[in-house]
């Protein structure tokens, strides 16, 4: 009986207090990306990082689609923690189609290591 009060309780709270819950991890997002110059992908985005955590780094992913071969591009974003910004351009990246993501990486208020990703921006076609 006390394990049902305290899930009632525990999915009452989340619905009356949703953004508190969501607010306790990092988030990042992609804003811009461009690959209007040949071989090259340049992703904007910005983040949020929740008191007494640490911000370790930002990856920003290339994955080849279906139709595409190859391994794709990986590469660490220039951060701006003032604004909570960041940028990078993949390059070279072959011709094709990919999907971008933004993960992550930041140290929890315990030290532990957490990754969390953005949505995919998925079909980019690099020329």
């Amino acid at each position: 009986m006390k394990n049902k009060f305290a899930v009632i309780a525990a999915i009452l709270l989340l619905a009356l207090f949703p953004r508190v819950a969501r607010a306790q991890v990092p988030t990042v997002k992609i804003t811009m990306v461009d690959a209007i110059q040949a071989g090259k992908i340049t992703v904007d985005g910005s983040y949020t990082l929740p008191a007494k955590w640490t911000l370790v780094k930002i990856r920003i992913d290339a994955r080849p689609t279906k139709a595409t071969k190859g391994e794709g591009k990986s590469d660490f974003a220039t951060i701006d923690a003032k604004k909570l910004t960041f940028t990078k351009t993949l390059t070279p990246v072959p011709t094709g189609t990919y999907d971008i993501q933004a993960v992550i990486s930041a140290n929890d208020p315990t030290g532990a290591l957490r990754l969390f990703y953005s949505d995919t921006v998925a079909d980019i076609g690099v020329k």
